[in-house]
C-alpha cells in the first residue's frame, strides 16, 4: 500500500512540474508578442469558425499595422490515403486582381544570358517549349529559387505574351510546401470586403476539397481567423 502511495505521489509531482512548465511557456510566448498584438486579441474567439464574410470583417478588425496590410489565405491539405497528392501547384485567376506587383519576363537570349551570370531580376519567368532545352542548362540556378518554367503551372506556353498579360493582372501562381501548406495573397486590408471575398471564393473553388483540412485568413502581422469550410 505504501509503495502505491509513493508511486501516486511521484506521478502527481511529475504532472505538477509539467503543468508549471506549460504555464511558464504559455506566459513567455504571450510576452514575446507586442502590446498592439495582445490588445487586438481582447474578445477574439481564436478557435471559432467564421464564414468567409465574417472572417474578412474580423481580419480587418484585427489588423493594426499603420501600412496597408496584405490579406492572405493559409490552407492546410492532409492526405487521407498514402496515394493522395498534397503538394499542389498551378495558377488561379483572381477576379479582383492580385495585391502583389510582380515582374514577369519572357525567356529570350538576353534574359538567358543574364540568368547564366546569376542575375535574376524577375518574379516569374515564361518560356516557349522550344526554349526549354536552353533553360534546362540553368536548372541549378533557377530550380532552387522556384523560377524554373513548368507546364504544370502554365509558365511554359506557346503564347508567352498573352500569359504575361494575364500574370501581370489577376492570374497568380501557387505552390504548396512539401507538408501540404499553401499560402496565397488575396488582397489588401483597404480593399472592399466584396473584392476580397470574390478572390477567396475563386481560390476555394479551384482547390481540391477532399484533402482540405483547414483554411485561415490573416492580414500582415495580425492573428489568424479560421474559416468554415462548406
Amino acid at each position: 500500500m505504501k509503495e502505491e502511495q509513493k508511486a501516486e505521489k511521484a506521478e502527481n509531482k511529475i504532472q505538477s512540474k509539467a503543468t508549471q512548465k506549460e504555464e511558464k511557456t504559455s506566459h513567455n510566448n504571450k510576452q514575446l508578442r507586442g502590446k498592439k498584438y495582445r490588445s487586438v486579441l481582447s474578445g477574439f474567439e481564436a478557435h471559432r469558425l467564421y464564414s468567409i464574410a465574417e472572417a474578412i470583417e474580423k481580419v480587418k478588425a484585427l489588423s493594426y499595422t499603420k501600412f496597408d496590410g496584405t490579406v492572405e489565405m493559409h490552407a492546410r491539405f492532409v492526405p487521407k490515403k498514402k496515394t493522395d497528392e498534397v503538394v499542389l501547384r498551378g495558377t488561379i485567376n483572381l477576379p479582383s486582381g492580385s495585391p502583389k506587383e510582380r515582374k514577369v519576363v519572357v525567356a529570350d537570349d538576353s534574359v538567358i544570358s543574364k540568368i547564366a551570370k546569376g542575375v535574376i531580376d524577375f518574379d516569374i519567368l515564361l518560356a516557349k517549349p522550344a526554349d526549354m532545352p536552353k533553360l534546362a542548362k540553368l536548372a541549378k540556378i533557377l530550380g532552387p529559387k522556384g523560377k524554373m518554367p513548368s507546364p504544370k503551372n502554365g509558365t511554359v506556353t506557346d503564347n508567352p505574351a498573352q500569359t504575361k498579360k494575364e500574370l501581370s493582372g489577376g492570374l497568380v501562381e501557387y505552390k504548396s510546401d512539401p507538408y501540404g501548406n499553401l499560402h496565397i495573397a488575396l488582397g489588401k486590408v483597404s480593399w472592399s470586403n466584396e473584392k476580397i471575398k470574390s478572390n477567396v471564393e475563386a481560390v476555394l473553388g479551384a482547390l481540391p476539397k477532399k484533402n482540405l483540412s483547414s483554411v485561415w485568413l490573416a492580414a500582415t502581422m495580425s492573428p489568424s481567423v479560421k474559416v468554415k469550410i462548406d
